[in-house]
C-alpha cells in the first residue's frame, strides 16, 4: 500500500509521470496488480502475463472450477491430463465423441465410460484416480477453507510435485521455480480471501473477473515488470520492493559467491533504471506457503551511501515476537556489520592457522586501489570520464566519476560497470 500511496501522490502532481516498479520473481507482481487495481490506477507488466493470466495458475483455478461446476467443460478439458497422468489426446477425442452421441456434458459421459469400462485398462484406472480426486476436491469446496482447496489442487493433483521434480512439461529449473513461486503467492491470496470471509466461488468468480480486464495498455503511466526485463529501460520514478534476505538477494546464491555478485550486479541494474527518484523497500513480513513470516533487510541496503538515502519508513514499531524495526539505513547498518564481523572473524581465524607468518605480514601491506583518483575509466552509458573524488567507509567505496558530456556522477566500487581506460 505504501508504493501505491507514493505512486498517486506523484501522479496528483505530474498526470504524464512514469513509475516502474521492479521485483526479484514474477510472483511478487500480484500484490501490486490488485493494489493499483484497488486505487484505480491504470498499469502493464512488461516481460509477463499478469498474475492471474499465467499458465499454472489457470491450470489451479480449472480444478477448483470443475469442483464448484463438474459440468464445466472447459476446466475439464483444461486439466484432464495436467499434470500428465495417462489420459492423452485419443482418450479426451474418444470422450468428447461418446458426449456428442449421448448428449452429455463431458463430465458425465467421463462418469459413463468409467461404468461402461469404455477405456483401455490402464486409461481407466488413471480417469478413475482423476474422478476421486476431484470428488476430494469438491468436498473441500462445501466443508474446507478456500486455502483448504487451494492446498490440495495444488499438492494432491500432483502439480507442484511435477514442477519440483521437473517431470514431463517441466524440465527447465528455472521457469520450473518460477510457476512454484506463483503457487505459492496464489495460495497467500487464498489465505488472504478466507481473512476476508470470501467463499471458494466468490474468490474464483473475483480472479475470473480481475483476469478479463487486465486488458494491455501500452500506455499505462505504471510499470510493472522484473529487474531482469528492466535492463535498457530507464523511468523518472522507479520502486525496487522485496529487499529482503532469501529474495533478494536470492536464496539460492546465499553459499555461491558468484551467484550472490551476480544478483548485486542485477540491484546495480535496477537501481540505475531511475533517471529522478528511486524508492527501496522491504516487507516486515511476508507469507511462505500461505504463513506470515518475519524478513530480515537485504545486505543490499548497506552498499549504499547512507548520505544520499531518506528515511520515509512509519515510526510504528513491531511487535516483540517479530524482531527488531529498522526505520534507516543507520538503524540497518550494525545489524549487518555485527554479522559480517562475527563470519569473517571465524574466516580469518581459520586462514590463519594455515598462512606462514611473512604472507601474513605481506597481507597487511596497502593495496593500490583499482580505480584511483585521477584514473580514466570508461562506462557503457557515460563513456570516458575521470575519478575525481573516493569515499571509503567500511562497507563500499563511492567514485565520484566527472563525464564531459554528462557532469558528475557517483558510483559504488565492484558493482558498477566501468572499466579503465590506458
Amino acid at each position: 500500500e505504501f508504493v501505491v500511496e507514493q505512486i498517486r501522490w506523484h501522479m496528483e502532481r505530474d498526470p504524464q509521470t512514469r513509475v516502474a516498479v521492479l521485483y526479484r520473481t514474477n510472483a511478487q507482481s500480484r500484490l501490486f496488480e490488485e493494489a493499483c487495481r484497488r486505487a484505480g490506477l491504470p498499469f502493464r507488466i512488461v516481460g509477463g502475463f499478469s498474475f492471474y493470466k499465467r499458465t499454472e495458475i489457470r491450470d489451479v483455478l480449472a480444478y477448483v472450477r470443475l469442483a464448484l461446476n463438474p459440468w464445466d467443460d472447459e476446466s475439464l478439458r483444461r486439466i484432464l491430463n495436467v499434470p500428465p497422468r495417462g489420459i492423452g489426446k485419443k482418450t479426451l477425442e474418444a470422450l468428447e465423441h461418446l458426449a456428442h452421441t449421448a448428449q452429455l456434458p463431458l463430465w458425465d459421459a467421463l462418469q459413463l465410460a468409467l461404468i461402461e469400462r469404455r477405456l483401455p485398462e490402464r486409461t481407466l484406472e488413471s480417469a478413475r484416480a482423476f474422478v476421486q480426486l476431484i470428488e476430494r476436491l469438491r468436498a473441500s469446496v462445501q466443508q474446507g477453507t478456500i486455502a483448504e482447496t487451494f492446498r490440495l489442487a495444488i499438492h494432491e493433483t500432483g502439480y507442484a510435485y511435477a514442477l519440483r521434480e521437473r517431470t514431463h512439461w517441466a524440465t527447465d529449473p528455472r521457469e520450473a521455480e518460477s510457476r512454484l513461486q506463483n503457487l505459492e503467492e496464489l495460495l497467500s491470496a487464498a489465505v488472504e480471501a478466507d481473512e476476508r470471509g470470501e467463499t471458494v466461488r466468490e474468490f474464483v468468480d473475483r480472479t475470473a473477473l480481475v483476469s478479463d480486464a487486465d486488458d494491455y495498455d501500452p500506455n499505462a503511466p505504471i510499470t510493472l515488470m522484473t529487474m531482469h526485463s528492466a535492463k535498457g529501460l530507464e523511468f523518472p520514478i522507479v520502486f525496487i520492493v522485496g529487499l529482503e534476505e532469501g529474495l533478494f538477494p536470492h536464496a539460492r546464491s546465499s553459499d555461491d559467491p558468484e551467484e550472490l555478485e551476480e544478483e548485486r550486479r542485477l540491484f546495480y541494474v535496477a537501481i540505475t533504471r531511475a533517471e529522478r527518484q528511486l524508492y527501496l523497500t522491504y516487507a516486515r513480513t511476508r507469507r511462505r506457503q500461505g504463513e506470515p513470516t518475519s524478513t530480515t533487510p537485504s545486505r543490499f541496503l548497506r552498499e549504499l551511501p547512507p548520505d544520499l538515502l531518506e528515511d520515509l519508513s512509519a515510526t510504528t514499531k513491531r511487535s516483540a515476537d517479530t524482531g527488531p524495526t529498522y526505520h534507516s539505513i543507520a538503524q540497518i547498518e550494525p545489524f549487518f556489520r555485527e554479522r559480517d564481523r562475527t563470519i569473517s572473524l571465524g574466516r580469518s581465524r581459520a586462514a590463519a592457522q594455515d598462512v606462514p607468518r611473512e604472507r601474513r605480514e605481506e597481507a597487511s601491506v596497502p593495496v593500490r586501489p583499482r580505480f584511483p583518483i585521477g584514473a580514466r575509466v570508461r562506462h557503457p552509458r557515460y563513456g570516458v570520464g575521470q575519478v575525481i573524488s573516493r569515499e571509503e567507509t567500511d562497507a563500499f567505496v563511492t567514485l565520484t566519476v566527472a563525464f564531459p558530456g554528462a557532469g558528475k556522477r557517483k558510483f559504488v566500487e565492484g558493482i558498477a560497470p566501468l572499466e579503465l581506460v590506458s
